[in-house]
């Protein structure tokens, strides 16, 4: 109810407030404003506008409008909340979302500011959502680690749902729930492209822009993680095409940062040597920046400065210290990789078992994998009793999962250095520096097999009761 909301005035049709009407009566508000030229703009126009990169007119129409207007009409408020997003202004945006969620009960509404919050907020938040937002609500369980079956269940509910769609917002954000979340989360690599190519045509068509650049971000991002770099950078180059519409957008701090991932995953000391164009980590969405400060820990180890990472691995701690969801077991495994490279043998142990124990739980069956290789990997250094036959158990788990669920473009790649000297380790006929193909896969587990008896349901799907074998 701030005093200079009214009088105000609309320089398309020059009329103005009277000075005696009362700032906070809602229906005076909307006298004035709805169904003027502007209003009818933003409310027939407005997302089109945005998604074509002309956020500085909404914002421009949205400034003249007072803000109690904006906060009981969601169109409008909604509208503002994301064009704030776009010009990278966060703080802004949740201003505008706290003040709808006071003054509007639309659940349109709550669930766009709990999809906000999972991007940019500052501490975990499970927003009460509507009912039919299985999406929204699908999102948050598994970012916060809370109900992961019903999590991703959720995710392809709303996606399977909003194929009947018209509104391309909506079918967006459907798309994007069960392809960059759902199943990246699953492993399901090859869905995340397939889902996305499928609306990307959509999202073109109807001039989404900013949508088509996010599925294209979210198609790097799964080929990232699971290392297949030649796909992840065709898919950041068609990402990047409108990137000078939306600088300091989610999506525009998103190419960067994936931009940097890509450079560790494929392991390209070059290029890693010459990073002052990466962007500060406290500057990203706080949704990044777990990933991120991995991605600057990872950089530093295949530099061969490990010791330039500790900072790094401080504030990666801080974030992920009593976190789970779907980014935590991969950043433990970076902690893990950094107090490997500096000698720190059983703290690093004890980060992969942590990744390990919550890959389980959360069926998170890559990680189980990933966790499982770097598990073999680092009990390299145990000399107790048993150590040679838990690491054989753990790299027959990696290898059967990679093969069943064809990951072995991961093991090609080898993005953690750890698993071509086990590979050195266990079959001395593969030559240093050779591929290692799913050929060479099924041969090693073969030969592990006949010497090891595997505790019972090791391969099995992962059991939130399961017992690592030490």
């Amino acid at each position: 109810k701030e005093a200079d909301d009214l009088p105000w005035k609309l320089e398309s049709v020059g009329s103005a407030a009277p000075a005696s009407t009362a700032v906070g009566d809602s229906q005076m508000a909307f006298g004035i404003v709805e169904g003027t030229t502007e209003d009818t703009l933003l409310k027939t126009e407005g997302y089109r506008l945005l998604q074509r990169g002309q956020t500085k007119t909404v914002l421009d129409i949205c400034g003249r409008m007072p803000r109690l207007y904006k906060a009981i009409t969601p169109s409008i408020g909604l509208l503002e909340a994301f064009a704030f997003e776009l010009s990278g202004q966060p703080d802004r945006a949740e201003a505008r979302y706290e003040a709808m969620l006071k003054h509007t009960t639309d659940p349109r509404v709550r669930d766009l500011a709990a999809m906000f919050t999972g991007r940019f907020g500052k501490r975990r938040t499970f927003l009460k959502t509507s009912p039919a937002a299985s999406s929204v609500v699908g999102i948050q369980k598994l970012h916060g680690g809370y109900d992961v079956h019903a999590g991703v269940g959720q995710l392809r509910d709303g996606w399977l749902a909003s194929q009947d769609l018209t509104e391309p917002q909506r079918l967006f954000e459907a798309a994007h729930a069960h392809a960059m979340v759902g199943c990246i989360f699953s492993g399901r690599f090859e869905e995340t492209d397939t889902v996305s190519t499928r609306v990307r045509p959509v999202m073109k068509h109807a001039g989404f822009l900013y949508s088509h650049a996010h599925l294209c971000l979210d198609q790097a991002v799964g080929a990232v993680v699971s290392s297949n770099v030649e796909l992840a950078r065709r898919r950041l180059q068609e990402a990047a095409q409108h990137l000078d519409l939306f600088p300091d957008s989610f999506v525009g701090h998103g190419i960067r940062a994936a931009r940097c991932y890509l450079a560790v995953e494929k392991r390209n000391r070059q290029a890693l040597k010459e990073r002052d164009d990466w962007p500060d980590w406290k500057a990203l969405p706080s949704q990044m920046q777990p990933l991120y400060l991995r991605t600057l820990i990872l950089a530093n180890i295949v530099d061969g400065h490990p010791e330039s990472a500790r900072l790094d691995g401080r504030h990666l701690r801080r974030l992920v210290e009593g976190e789970q969801g779907l980014y935590v077991p991969e950043c433990l495994l970076a902690m893990a990789c950094l107090d490997d490279a500096l000698g720190q043998s059983e703290s690093a142990l004890s980060y992969a078992v942590a990744a390990y124990r919550m890959a389980v739980d959360l069926h998170m069956t890559f990680w189980v994998m990933k966790s499982s290789s770097l598990i073999t990997h680092l009990l390299r250094h145990r000399r107790r009793e048993g150590a040679d036959l838990q690491s054989k158990q753990f790299l027959i788990q990696a290898v059967h999962l990679a093969l069943e669920h064809d990951w072995a473009e991961y093991w090609h790649a080898d993005p953690l250095a750890c698993l071509r000297p086990l590979f050195k380790r266990f079959d001395a006929r593969v030559p240093p520096g050779a591929a290692i193909t799913p050929g060479r896969m099924i041969r090693l587990a073969a030969k592990l097999a006949r010497t090891v008896a595997m505790p019972n349901g090791l391969l099995a799907a992962p059991r939130r009761h399961e017992k690592l074998p030490f």
